[in-house]
């Protein structure tokens, strides 16, 4: 197994803009008994390969979803669009001065893109592992953006809300060794991440798309939620679609960015 390439750039811990609370279209959050479960709204996993991107391909995950739920519920005009996630990388980077460097990008950053550049076509800005060295052509740029997306607070009732909003979730986490991390054997094969031990280092930071919560898996975890990954190879039999600990995301995340809709 070749080493998979991260990207995710971390906020300052002290960051404002990390989280607020939760105010969506629902008066009350769901029972926390009940399964949330978005999966059928995520489109099919792809490869960011050696490229630094994962914040454009996880953005471009939950951009699919509310596609596709607009689609489903007669909401959407036009054609769909598949996201260009080299195009969005490219974007943030250059608005952080560091186009043409390889360094990883926040998921705010990824927010500003999104809901102000707007959404690329991946059809006029195929992947390149050359992406990171210049912006895309303005004939990418579709017109369309993202509109209501909140930072989330580290609490899992404020995610479930979400959810229960159908509204995807990108974050961005801490990866350790370990033969569950993210990057593990172990989790390569089964999709299934876990919570590190005092045995485990980081070994990176990543940005992955969430859609929704199983309160009775491993309950002693705060349940788990699923996780899709753009490493080709990651949970091959469920399509990068994985697992992760509720508690890994409420504790150890450094972003958490509720998706509400694309107009």
């Amino acid at each position: 197994m070749s080493r998979p390439a991260y990207g995710y750039t971390p906020r300052p811990a002290g960051d404002p803009h990390r989280g607020v609370a939760y105010r969506g279209p629902r008066a009350t959050p769901p029972p926390p008994n009940v399964t949330i479960d978005l999966r059928s709204l995520a489109p099919p996993m792809r490869d960011q390969a050696s490229q630094g991107a994962c914040t454009g391909f996880a953005g471009r995950g939950a951009v699919c979803g509310l596609i596709e739920a607009a689609r489903r519920d007669g909401l959407w005009e036009g054609e769909a669009i598949d996201p260009a996630p080299g195009a969005i990388y490219a974007e943030e980077l250059y608005l952080d001065g560091a186009l043409g460097r390889d360094q990883g990008a926040s998921i705010a950053r990824l927010v500003d893109v999104l809901a102000t550049r707007g959404i690329p076509r991946e059809d006029r800005a195929p992947y390149d592992l050359r992406d990171f060295t210049r912006r895309a052509p303005e004939a990418c740029w579709s017109g369309r953006r993202l509109v209501n997306v909140t930072p989330l607070r580290h609490d899992l009732e404020d995610l479930r809300a979400a959810f229960a909003d159908g509204c995807p979730v990108v974050a961005g986490i801490p990866c350790y060794t370990g033969a569950r991390g993210l990057a593990g054997d172990a989790a390569f094969a089964s999709g299934a991440v876990a919570l590190p031990t005092t045995d485990d280092a980081l070994d990176g930071w990543h940005a992955v798309s969430l859609w929704g919560h199983d309160p009775y898996t491993r309950p002693e975890l705060g349940g788990l939620c699923w996780v899709q990954n753009s490493w080709a190879g990651w949970a091959p039999r469920t399509g990068g679609m994985g697992t992760i600990p509720a508690h890994y995301l409420v504790g150890l995340a450094n972003e958490l960015y509720a998706f509400g809709a694309v107009r």
